[in-house]
């Protein structure tokens, strides 16, 4: 179950006056608000029905009844978080500290970036993706803007795995190669924000094929989301330090490890063969 409690610190920034009402209520009492049906959170907040369902909706939920049972089980676990969040990082002057405050800040938002994604990881989902690819006779990666470093170290993985594959990086290439996508190929589609106008129209392109789609965003009910036959969300808190696309690429980069080493387990032959090539020289 995708943990209810972070997606909301996740994305709180992007919801509308009245879902920060609810969110509010249920981040300051957690095992109060579990116990609560819609009728009775609405009364304890003045918020409607209507909005709190669509908070659970945009948190990715199918509605409030899935929304409320992730609430639960994340409400009464008994984990302790022992270390400062970074949904706590609260910084007037990013440029105004120590390279020791620096280099403190940048490994914690990084640690906590990934162990978050970990947490609302949907294994199914990830399991599918890298079986998907294994079979694959071709695997196409979109990416635009801080993302292409994110496609091509895939890129360069897949290869050593003697997985075809190639990595489309500009407006034209992605129209071109996503129109033209054939039966048993697999496109993968990398954005930060899955909204990106150009990576959200090559996608659309790519359904209209007979390819899988799968896409690599940031969590929450985005454009990219939706489209998608398969989606991996990732961390996308956007509070504190500036360093969105230094996030976005740790998060993104800590996927592809993990597809990688999944699709390991099962190409040891193409690997080992990949290494005995320079290995020989």
């Amino acid at each position: 179950m995708k943990n209810c409690i972070i997606k909301l610190k996740e994305c709180y920034g992007r919801l509308s006056k009245s879902e920060k009402i609810v969110a509010d209520y249920i981040l300051k009492n957690k095992l109060t608000a579990s116990d609560l049906t819609i009728s009775e959170l609405s009364k304890k907040t003045n918020v409607s029905c209507s909005t709190i369902n669509r908070l659970a909706l945009n948190l990715g939920y199918d509605g409030y009844k899935e929304f409320i049972k992730s609430l639960y089980l994340n409400a009464h676990n008994d984990e302790k978080e022992l270390n400062k969040h970074i949904y706590d990082v609260d910084i007037d002057d990013d440029f105004n500290l120590s390279i020791k405050e620096v280099a403190s800040l940048v490994c914690s938002l990084n640690i906590e970036a990934i162990t978050n994604t970990y947490k609302m990881l949907d294994m199914k989902t990830l399991n599918k993706v890298i079986k998907l690819i294994d079979k694959a006779q071709r695997v196409v990666i979109f990416a635009l803007s801080g993302s292409i470093v994110v496609a091509k170290d895939m890129l360069f993985k897949l290869e050593r795995l003697g997985i075809a594959c190639q990595v489309s990086d500009n407006y034209h290439s992605l129209l071109a190669n996503a129109s033209t996508l054939k039966k048993n190929e697999l496109a993968v589609f990398i954005s930060y924000s899955g909204n990106t106008k150009e990576v959200i129209e090559a996608a659309k392109l790519a359904k209209e094929t007979e390819a899988t789609v799968v896409g690599i965003t940031m969590v929450g009910n985005n454009q990219l989301s939706k489209l998608v036959d398969y989606s991996i969300q990732h961390s996308s808190v956007d509070r504190g330090i500036k360093t969105f696309s230094t996030r976005s690429r740790v998060v993104q980069e800590n996927i592809v490890d993990m597809i990688f080493i999944g699709l390991v387990t099962k190409r040891k032959e193409q690997l080992n063969k990949y290494y005995s090539l320079f290995m020989s020289r």
